[in-house]
């Protein structure tokens, strides 16, 4: 991010990809107090590209949002935090288009720009265009969210998986991580019980791979 022209040219680059793929595109720009102390010039941006379904531009519109965040800090990875998440969108975005899917829900992908500062990106989304927008002017529901972040850490070796304080909040997931060595083989998805349970089970029933990657 401190580096002002090459944070220009990655926003650039990714609008840019999403429009080759095929996807209606805009940036959504803001300027949070935050972003001063980095480039006092520059506004932050939110990447939108929207694959619509076939009630799209009715009431009957559903949307699932596919998102990642962009940007990155100097004291992580940026490859993997999260260039990875990002990398995943653009895939999924791709695949969509060159098979040309016909779908009855509204996919809209989002690289949110300034995570790494409390979200503010995808707040700065919901708030300022996924509501106002796409739910009250344009009566459309938003199903479901799913959201990529850090999806490239894979280590098999023992005592490679952290705990931390989600120890504490996930249990369960807890006890599994200690009987397994601590190890980081596994791809972790958060969901909401109860609530996110059939967007879940989709993805679980889906998911390839599942010997090697958990």
């Amino acid at each position: 991010r401190g580096d002002r022209n090459y944070y220009r040219k990655l926003k650039r680059g990714l609008k840019d990809e999403f429009l080759r793929i095929g996807l209606t595109t805009a940036t959504q720009s803001f300027w949070p107090k935050e972003l001063r102390k980095y480039n006092a010039r520059d506004k932050a941006h939110n990447i939108i590209g929207i694959w619509p379904g076939t009630k799209r531009g009715t009431t009957a519109d559903q949307i699932i949002i596919v998102g990642a965040h962009y940007d990155t800090v100097r004291s992580s990875p940026g490859v993997d935090d999260n260039g990875s998440g990002s990398a995943a969108v653009l895939e999924i975005a791709k695949l969509v288009a060159q098979n040309n899917c016909k779908l009855d829900k509204t996919l809209i992908f989002v690289l949110f720009d300034m995570e790494e500062d409390g979200l503010k990106g995808s707040k700065y989304f919901v708030k300022d265009y996924l509501i106002p927008i796409e739910v009250m002017e344009n009566g459309a529901k938003v199903t479901a969210a799913i959201i990529m972040d850090m999806i490239l850490e894979h280590d098999s070796t023992r005592n490679s998986q952290s705990l931390g304080i989600i120890a504490n909040v996930l249990p369960e997931w807890s006890t599994k991580v200690k009987q397994n060595g601590y190890r980081g083989d596994f791809a972790a998805v958060w969901a909401r019980k109860g609530i996110d349970t059939k967007l879940y089970d989709r993805l679980d029933k889906n998911w390839v791979n599942k010997e090697k990657y958990g």
